[in-house]
């Protein structure tokens, strides 16, 4: 069994907070990028090398976040650069990064149950 994301908004929200806070290109993967094997035949390719392969099946899955752990849950891809930034830069990097998640989110309609 092989699993792989091809898409996930932690992803999306890590780009953005990199591009706010780090002057990244908006575009740029993460330092932790789930989605880096999404390139499509990229794993089937590698796996068909070694490997019959008999079934394959896309799905979705929808997560909740508790509040508390939004902004640690949705930055996770981006906090290697983020812990360096703040290392060279100061806490306020971390002060940056949460209100550009926030204003990710508020842009995109993304729902903060209170």
């Amino acid at each position: 069994l092989v699993t792989y994301w091809t898409r996930t908004a932690f992803v999306d929200v890590a780009r953005a907070i990199l591009a706010d806070v780090a002057d990244a290109p908006p575009d740029a993967p993460p330092p932790l990028d789930p989605t880096a094997c999404a390139e499509p035949g990229l794993v089937h390719g590698i796996l068909a090398r070694r490997f019959d392969v008999v079934k394959t099946e896309t799905g979705r899955y929808d997560y909740v976040i508790e509040r508390d752990d939004a902004f640690d849950a949705l930055s996770s891809c981006a906090r290697p650069r983020l812990d360096q930034l703040a290392s060279l830069e100061g806490p306020d990097v971390w002060d940056k990064a949460r209100a550009s998640c926030e204003a990710y989110c508020r842009q995109r309609g993304v729902r903060r149950d209170e």
